[in-house]
């Protein structure tokens, strides 16, 4: 498999729910172990500062710690 080249950009709005940041970052994650060059581009709307800073703290804990 040759590995991906280029940059993903994910579409706005996709941390406003708790419940999906823990696999919308193992997502991201998965496809930066297939290209560690690989650039992840996102917008937000800031609505909920409690829920964008989960989001943070998931980004954050990636790689998880062996």
């Amino acid at each position: 498999m040759t590995a991906l080249q280029g940059s993903l950009t994910l579409t706005h709005e996709q941390t406003y729910d708790k419940t999906v940041i823990p696999r919308l970052v193992s997502t991201m994650n998965e496809f930066l172990d297939l290209n560690p060059a690989l650039e992840i581009l996102m917008s937000a709307t800031i609505r909920n500062e409690a829920t964008f800073e989960t989001f943070l703290n998931a980004c954050s804990g990636y790689p998880p710690s062996s």
